[in-house]
């Protein structure tokens, strides 16, 4: 069964469970140009360029895509939470809402459009996670902050924070992995056909990356939902592995942050913070030669918005880009 088939059983599921329980609040866009960036209620991610049709994260169509912030926290019960995702994940318990707030800003790099977002692990003494989206007009490029307060005042939390997605760049899922030393890190797709890569950089001076990892859609235990699906299970161990997929799969990625998962943890009462640029596919100084899995290749950036010099790829046949799920 193809992809897009079973994406479409699923939000017909979706839509019958909303129905009995209420539906969902619709997604925030940013309304910038030319890139519209959207928020979901669980702070799913999603953004269309102009001219575009599809998305840059699965389901291409959707307003919300497969694409977040989750949080595997390690105290008592050992729970990943997140949201339910078009084609993943499944499995994750979802946050509890909080509230989505209307987007403010001009647009300019001095004001940029913003947008906040909040939910939270357990309606009390959970964790607290405030969402800041924010886009400057003209960009191809968009910065996400995640505030993870401990609401808990008198034990501390410990948890493992993810960012996660299902790439569609240039239309097409379908892609090599790429990582780029930095500063700052890279870690993302190159589209097979276009040599184009988007993904997740690291902002300097904010909360470093503990591991990261280029590899396939999917819920088997190396592919990113299997990955994030088990990430409590596997307790303090770190989740991602630093690994670069080499060859052409329906790609994902995702970066990870292990500060608290051992240790004092996040204290009572405390506040974490977490950020990255997330990137569009779009010709830009990145190395595109795809890495092998076992030994990342990296180059160093001469900016901190973009690592540097791209290597021409041949152009290949476009391939579809729906796939057959086992």
């Amino acid at each position: 069964m193809h992809r897009r088939v079973v994406t479409a059983a699923l939000a017909a599921i979706g839509l019958c469970a909303a129905a009995a329980s209420g539906a969902s609040a619709a997604p925030v866009a940013l309304g910038g140009t030319p890139m519209n960036v959207i928020v979901g209620e669980r702070g799913q991610l999603q953004a269309f360029r102009a001219g575009i049709p599809d998305g840059i994260y699965y389901a291409p169509t959707s307003t919300t895509g497969d694409a977040g912030f989750f949080l595997a926290v390690l105290d008592s019960t050992n729970t990943v939470f997140g949201f339910n995702g078009s084609a993943g994940p499944h499995g994750t318990t979802d946050y509890t809402l909080g509230s989505q707030g209307a987007v403010t800003g001009s647009g300019t790099a001095a004001d940029p459009l913003k947008q906040v977002t909040t939910y939270r692990t357990a309606a009390t003494n959970g964790l607290e996670v405030t969402q800041t989206t924010t886009y400057v007009n003209g960009s191809q490029f968009f910065t996400i902050a995640w505030s993870v307060h401990n609401a808990n005042a008198t034990t501390a939390a410990h948890f493992k924070a993810f960012t996660a997605a299902d790439f569609f760049f240039d239309g097409s899922d379908r892609g090599t992995g790429i990582y780029t030393q930095g500063p700052p890190q890279f870690i993302g797709g190159t589209n097979a056909d276009t040599g184009n890569s988007g993904g997740f950089a690291e902002v300097p001076g904010t909360t470093a990356w503990s591991r990261y990892q280029a590899l396939a859609y999917g819920s088997a235990d190396n592919e990113v939902w299997g990955k994030i699906n088990g990430a409590a299970a596997s307790g303090a161990t770190p989740t991602f592995d630093d690994s670069v997929v080499g060859e052409q799969v329906d790609n994902a990625g995702g970066v990870e942050w292990d500060q608290y998962a051992t240790g004092a943890g996040l204290g009572p009462n405390a506040t974490a913070s977490f950020s990255l640029v997330a990137r569009s596919a779009v010709p830009s100084a990145l190395q595109i030669n795809p890495p092998t899995p076992a030994r990342p290749r990296a180059c160093r950036s001469t900016s901190p918005s973009a690592p540097s010099t791209p290597t021409a790829r041949p152009t290949r046949a476009r391939r579809s880009a729906t796939r057959s799920r086992a």
